[in-house]
């Protein structure tokens, strides 16, 4: 499943200390980057170049392989592309994804024997795929391909930036970085955020960077990362915490037999507000249903998390945020990929931030980290996994606030689905529940498939509105991970 989520207010309802040892070093990867090489000259050959079409520039992008009607991933790629592998130890997951630069014409060797195959080229969610077919004639063969990709959205125009929120892979020197960049680009996005934790892949601490607050944040061309902590409790469940100042300790409470962990102190209430005196955001992983007794709905009564995480790429949860709602609390929803969990996608998925978060800020040319964290306490955000929604009601917007008389009064309502994948459905959510409104369904020029829904209706009481859609089954994720579709 694809989705998308969109919340706009209408009307108004409205410490601890702690031990800071550092992380022990580990030895096991997340993740590996093949050593660039050229193609075999005495095999077939592909040379491939990725132009954004509007300017005829190069850019960078993800793209697969098919030869012969089976995936296929070469050995190595030129200096102008990144082959990366992701690695789920505990869950024995392993994904490899391969990237065009934006630096040059790819490079790579096709299998001996080869007669034809399809390369797809992605680059996020604003962006058509591009899908080019080829046949592999005469020996040897250099074939030479050109994939101009289509942006049919530009979000950022508008003022909003793309992150991944939720990743877990190491940092551990800043000369690496300039491959996050590329992939992060590659991938459409503008943040991604890295944190560190303990358990659930590698014994110990995994997932180190190699610093924290403003001196692990790096910038390179408006694109940004940050580092951070998942904070994991096995009684009160799991939390992220991004832009800490330093990492918060014991990283893992509440599971095994023996201390530190065993125990459940301290509360994840007091974590958060640690978390945000240093300079932090932090609000409940998961969609708050990790932990045997989960404390995400008590700690954002409490005021200690300033954001709801509601969907990984594995995992898509409602109903306690749904609930805060209800009851007056106005977290902002959040989501992030959760890699290296869950690594397999589709051909037209991006691969970072396959699940992700756009934020609206007054500025994305200059939009760090604090730019993004003020755009995300103002509510002025969606999530989604391959759609992309609009939600207006009479002109306002994500953050908003519509005051109405105390008689009420009639709203007009405008919710909009575009994606290039197939749409199936779109929906106004009032307080919790779907309305039944009717849905303009159009498919433009472009060969982008848009969804409207245009209605008004007479408010009463303090309100909340949100729009939700859905698009195409993610086949690769649910098949390859054996998860039941909800």
């Amino acid at each position: 499943m694809r989705f998308a989520a969109i919340l706009v207010l209408c009307l108004s309802p409205l410490s601890s200390s702690f031990a800071h040892d550092a992380p022990v070093a580990r030895s096991e990867p997340t993740y590996e980057i093949a050593v660039p090489a050229d193609p075999d000259p005495g095999a077939p050959s592909l040379l491939l170049h990725v132009l954004d079409k509007e300017t005829g520039t190069p850019t960078p992008a993800r793209f697969t392989l098919s030869v012969d009607g089976k995936p296929y991933v070469p050995p190595a790629l030129d200096r102008h592309g990144i082959r990366f592998t992701s690695i789920h130890t505990a869950k024995k997951q392993r994904a490899t994804i391969l990237y065009a630069c934006g630096t040059g014409a790819v490079a790579l060797s096709l299998p001996a024997g080869a007669v034809e195959g399809e390369i797809v080229v992605t680059k996020g969610y604003q962006y058509a795929p591009a899908r080019l077919p080829f046949k592999v004639t005469g020996k040897p063969v250099s074939l030479e391909l050109t994939a101009s990709l289509h942006r049919w959205a530009n979000l950022r125009d508008e003022g909003w930036v793309a992150a991944d929120e939720h990743l877990h892979y190491e940092r551990s020197d800043p000369k690496h970085d300039a491959d996050w960049f590329t992939m992060l680009a590659a991938d459409g996005l503008d943040q991604g955020f890295f944190m560190v934790l303990d358990g659930g892949n590698l014994p110990g601490v995994w997932a180190e960077q190699f610093a924290y607050g403003a001196q692990g944040r790096v910038t390179r061309g408006g694109l940004h990362l940050v580092p951070g902590e998942e904070y994991r409790g096995g009684f009160q469940g799991h939390n992220n915490l991004h832009g800490i100042a330093e990492v918060l300790t014991p990283i893992t409470v509440g599971r095994g037999k023996t201390p530190p962990i065993s125990h459940h102190w301290p509360a994840t209430h007091d974590v958060l507000k640690k978390a945000r005196a240093g300079g932090g955001i932090g609000g409940p992983a998961h969609g708050g249903t990790f932990g045997r007794a989960s404390t995400a709905v008590l700690d954002a009564v409490l005021g200690a998390s300033e954001f709801f995480e509601l969907a990984n790429t594995h995992l898509y949860e409602l109903q306690p945020w749904y609930r805060l709602l209800n009851c007056g609390y106005l977290l902002p929803p959040v989501a992030g990929t959760d890699l290296p969990n869950y690594p397999f996608r589709d051909r037209t998925q991006p691969f970072f931030g396959e699940t992700r978060t756009h934020v609206r800020v007054d500025d994305p040319a200059t939009a760090n980290f604090e730019a993004w964290k003020s755009g995300l306490r103002a509510g002025r955000t969606f999530i989604t996994s391959g759609p992309l929604l609009s939600l207006t009601i009479d002109g306002k917007t994500l953050g908003d606030a519509l005051r109405l008389p105390a008689s009420g009064d009639k709203i007009e309502l405008v919710a909009e689905l575009a994606s290039p994948e197939p749409l199936t459905a779109l929906e106004l959510v009032w307080n919790g529940n779907p309305i039944p409104f009717e849905v303009e369904k159009s498919r433009d020029v472009d060969g982008v498939h848009r969804w409207t829904i245009r209605e008004e209706m007479t408010l009463y009481r303090s309100s909340w509105f949100a729009a939700r859609g859905v698009g195409a089954r993610k086949n690769v994720l649910w098949a390859r991970s054996g998860i039941l579709q909800r």
